[in-house]
Formats: structure tokens, sequence, C-alpha cells
């Protein structure tokens, strides 16, 4: 059997580390505190003792939390891990220069996925360059045009923001 789009299951060794601190959340008001810190110019100086200063309303993102976000339609992590296995297997593409110059690792993608079962803020962590951190990332991010994608996560009976960690193995095959 031919191995399609040049992968095979083993060279796609993925486990989602989501949620690996404790249950922290970034909180808005420390956001909040923090910008109202940096804030120099008499101008923004006048805007805050005014309490004009505009405030950050966002939810919090957790790390960890009691139901971790589901690819697909799952129900249940296993199931969620081979849907997104068999996503990546489907539509990551090996890039060619970094296959011809054998460029092999790990990459980790961190990522939030919204309350809406969207994602936002993907972003290579690490990566092993040659165009893998790329294509690793253009393959996540193509998730959005998928009829499914991601069912929330939830803490304590509310859905929440949830921050996930995405580490993808590149491995050329002898």
């Amino acid at each position: 059997m031919q191995i399609l789009h040049q992968f095979s299951w083993a060279m796609l060794m993925l486990t989602l580390l989501s949620l690996s601190c404790t249950s922290e959340s970034i909180d808005s008001a420390e956001a909040n505190e923090t910008i109202g810190e940096q804030l120099t110019s008499p101008l923004s100086e006048n805007l805050a003792q005014k309490n004009d200063l505009p405030t950050i309303e966002e939810d919090p993102v957790y790390r960890i939390v009691d139901h971790v976000p589901l690819f697909g339609n799952c129900d249940d992590r296993d199931c969620s891990d081979k849907e997104l296995i068999h996503y990546l297997y489907q539509n990551l593409k090996y890039p060619p220069e970094a296959r011809k110059n054998k460029v092999e690792g790990r990459i980790y993608i961190k990522f939030i996925v919204e309350k809406d079962g969207s994602f936002s803020n993907a972003r290579v962590i690490r990566g092993i360059g040659g165009g893998c951190d790329a294509a690793a990332l253009k393959t996540l991010n193509n998730i959005a045009n998928l009829k499914y994608g991601w069912k929330p996560g939830k803490h304590n009976g509310e859905i929440v923001r949830v921050e996930m960690v995405l580490p993808v193995t590149f491995r050329v095959e002898s």
C-alpha cells in the first residue's frame, strides 16, 4: 500500500499536550493593571485619572479544565485525538525542500479554543524550520474552513476558553 501524502501514522506522532499547568487563568483585571502601569504620557495619565482608561473585557483562558475541547464530531478524548490525527494525516504536506534536506523534528503549536468552538492565536512556539513550521500552522489554520471543528472545553460546568498545545512530528522515512 502506498503512503498517502508521504506520511505514515508513525511519522505523524501526535499527542495533544492540552492543559499543562494548574488551574490558572489569564485575568482581565491583571491585564488592565499591566496596561495602566505602562501608560506614561501626560495625556494617558489624565485619562487614567478620569477612569476613561479602556479596559480589556476578555474571558479568562484556562490551561486546566474539567473537559478538554474535542475535535470533530467526537464526544470523548480518544475519538477526538484520532480525528485530529486523521485530519493532519490527510492534509499536512511535508515540504519538499525540508524532505530533501532531511529536516526532521517536533513542532509545537499553541492556540486557544474559543467558547464558540473556533480557535485563535495559533502560533508556533517551537519550530524546526525548513518550511515545516509554516506547513503545520497552515494545516491547523485550515480547520476553520471545515464544517466541523472544535467543541469547546468546560470548567465547573461552564464553557470556557482553553489554551492548547499541539505537537506535530516530521520524520523522513529511509
